[in-house]
């Protein structure tokens, strides 16, 4: 496993990896709204997690879908609701 750091105002803090025999990088934040030690840990974690056989990446695409998930079902218990009002600001 490579751990790659770049400083570009683009890109901000990335950590280069491998799983499951793929190159992937993981974005750990842009700078410089997330701090170098705050990117220091994040990226300590996820080499924990590759270490144990996971993937940050594959991970953090899975919490993201669950949440979108129960946001839809939240929406869909709602429109449900007999005399529900939706708020649309605007």
């Amino acid at each position: 496993m490579a751990t790659l750091w770049r400083f570009e105002s683009s890109s901000g803090h990335q950590l280069e990896y491998r799983a499951l025999r793929k190159e992937k990088v993981l974005a750990l934040g842009p700078y410089p709204e997330r701090t170098l030690a705050d990117a220091r840990d994040l990226r300590d974690e996820a080499r924990k997690r590759v270490r144990d056989g996971g993937d940050p990446s594959a991970e953090r695409k899975l919490e993201g879908a669950s949440s979108r998930s129960v946001l839809a079902t939240q929406a869909k218990s709602f429109q449900s609701t007999p005399g529900s009002v939706a708020l649309i600001d605007g």
